[in-house]
């Protein structure tokens, strides 16, 4: 036995106070000591640092449902290109002129203007395949009519954008937000930049929780089959931005034989909800579009309490603080169906390429947090630990993702 496994078995091979069986805590602390010696035996290496695979241990040794996971990246480059990348990007952090050399890359200089908005992921799930930043994105979405007003009329994205902006004294920020969609949606993506966001941890990263967060939703209706009969599920994706994992979700649970009922996309963002209804194509039939704030009251305002089956929160809870993400899982919860699933990612906090991500790319502000401490808002919350499962994709060792089900 390992040294790791050695230290929290004791004598009869129970571990811990938890849920998981001694067997299945032993396989996973035995899999994290492969980890930490690199005997893994994935075509790539891990990323996961020491630190994390510690915690991961520890809460193994609980009895948590906590394990390390390799999904497959389907838009992933090739492990010689990772290698590249990851020598780019160490010189990057290295540099003085880090930043500078990061936004040389004409698409990434595209993207930095537009990063504070949630188009900025789309190219990121298409980094392989993309020949431009907003492949598969209509830019005449943005003057669709698509939002109802309280006259009885329809608006569209950009003439909400504009009526918001205004109403904050910042009228003139409109036209110029606008223009700066129009010139990223053609821009084409050059062969750095596709490197960064294929092979970069953070593009892996995010495109891995994705689909981690998925493989737990199918999982999960699948019920220890490979088929889904469920015909009439209802999602929600809450702060869905481009909407690339709702696609994405879609097609798998109707691969696995399942469907739904109807598909809601919440976004404060009009422009981020238009983007969403262009990427969805023609899945977007199916989906009802809430121009709403998640931080201002309750979700049942505009989902029907117990009417979801899917809550995603993939890209939200993360830029919460403690007390408003618990505030925020609590209202998630009223619109949950019996026997349903909450999906969320969370940066963990000790992670590869920190330095890249904070003052390379310099992303906006988001909060990493350690899984104890994300179970932690979870229990608070109101939930029950022993329903909540938390997959790490180690390859990448940048996310936590977590799953709720709700008895």
């Amino acid at each position: 036995m390992t040294a790791i496994s050695q230290s929290v078995f004791n004598s009869t091979g129970a571990a811990g106070s938890g849920h998981l069986s001694g067997d299945e805590a032993r396989r996973r602390l035995e899999a994290v000591e492969r980890l930490l010696d690199g005997r893994h035996g994935g075509p790539r290496r891990s990323s996961a640092t020491r630190a994390l695979c510690q915690e991961v241990a520890s809460l193994v040794t609980d009895g948590l449902d906590v394990a390390f996971t390799f999904p497959v990246d389907r838009q992933g480059l090739t492990a010689a290109q990772d290698e590249v990348t990851e020598a780019l990007i160490r010189d990057m952090e290295e540099a003085a002129d880090g930043r500078e050399r990061f936004l040389r890359y004409p698409a990434i200089n595209a993207w930095d203007d537009l990063k504070m908005r949630a188009i900025s992921l789309h190219p990121l799930y298409l980094a392989r395949d993309a020949g431009i930043l907003g492949a598969g994105i209509d830019p005449a979405v943005y003057d669709k009519p698509m939002f109802n007003t309280p006259d009885g009329e329809f608006a569209s994205a950009s003439e909400i954008l504009r009526e918001q902006l205004a109403a904050a004294g910042k009228a003139a920020a409109a036209d110029a937000i606008i223009a700066r969609y129009h010139r990223f949606l053609p821009q084409p993506i050059d062969e750095g930049s596709r490197l960064i966001w294929g092979s970069g941890l953070d593009g892996r990263g995010v495109r891995t929780r994705a689909y981690q967060a998925i493989s737990m939703v199918v999982d999960h209706f699948a019920d220890g089959s490979d088929r889904i009969r469920r015909r009439n599920l209802r999602t929600a994706s809450l702060a869905c931005g481009a909407a690339g994992p709702m696609r994405d979700l879609v097609c798998d649970i109707r691969a696995a034989g399942g469907e739904f009922a109807q598909l809601n996309l919440v976004d404060m963002d009009p422009m981020a909800l238009a983007t969403a209804s262009s990427v969805l194509g023609p899945v977007s039939g199916d989906a009802v579009f809430h121009l709403q704030n998640l931080s201002n009251g309750s979700l049942t305002r505009y989902l029907a309490p117990q009417s979801i089956d899917i809550a995603d929160l993939l890209g939200l809870f993360e830029y919460f603080p403690d007390h408003l993400a618990a505030r925020l899982l609590g209202r998630v919860r009223e619109i949950m169906r019996p026997g349903g699933i909450v999906v969320f990612g969370n940066m963990v906090k000790d992670r590869g390429q920190q330095k890249f991500f904070t003052d390379v790319v310099a992303w906006p502000r988001l909060l990493q947090r350690s899984i104890a401490e994300t179970l932690a808002i979870i229990a608070r919350a109101g939930f029950d630990p022993t329903a909540v499962s938390v997959r790490v994709p180690a390859r990448e060792g940048v996310y936590a993702i977590y799953g709720i089900r709700i008895p």
